[in-house]
């Protein structure tokens, strides 16, 4: 959403002051219990060291989604880190209004691996981007957490 305040020589001074712009991020203990299955990351914390939500877009008690207030291009960047597993791999996944868009992927069999995924999205007002996680270990596997760069989501509308 773009408020225009005041005019400097025609031109817009605090046109950018407005714009949608969010990063949450997860640093409390949780574990992905459905292995071979999606299931979305519960993203906690918007505000403090690392984390904002410049409009109110993010809903971290319920939904766990960001709802866009206005049409727009958005910059989207994830990460998500799983503990290491003897077998199986780990994937991200950005979700658009409940359907898969972009994703990423890496063996778990590696080092606490991270795994990232970037898009732009173009979202209608009340379209909304849901984080998701999936990983093929033979059980319930936990995520790293503990700082807000390990999982989170970012998302800045760019046009």
């Amino acid at each position: 959403m773009t408020i225009n305040c005041d005019t400097v020589d025609g031109k817009h001074a605090n046109e950018l002051t407005f714009n949608s712009s969010v990063r949450a991020f997860r640093t409390a203990a949780l574990t992905h219990t459905l292995a071979g299955n999606w299931q979305k990351v519960a993203l906690e914390t918007k505000t403090g060291t690392g984390g904002w939500d410049t409009l109110g877009e993010f809903d971290e008690v319920t939904n766990y989604r960001f709802t866009a207030l206005a049409a727009g291009t958005y910059q989207v960047n994830a990460s998500i880190r799983f503990n290491t597993a003897a077998a199986g791999a780990g994937t991200i996944a950005l979700f658009v209004n409940g359907a898969q868009r972009a994703q990423g992927s890496l063996s778990l069999i590696s080092s606490a691996p991270g795994i990232v995924v970037s898009d732009i999205v173009v979202l209608a007002a009340g379209g909304y981007i849901e984080l998701y996680g999936y990983q093929s270990s033979a059980g319930n596997l936990a995520y790293i957490v503990g700082a807000p760069y390990v999982n989170y989501l970012s998302i800045h509308r760019i046009a």
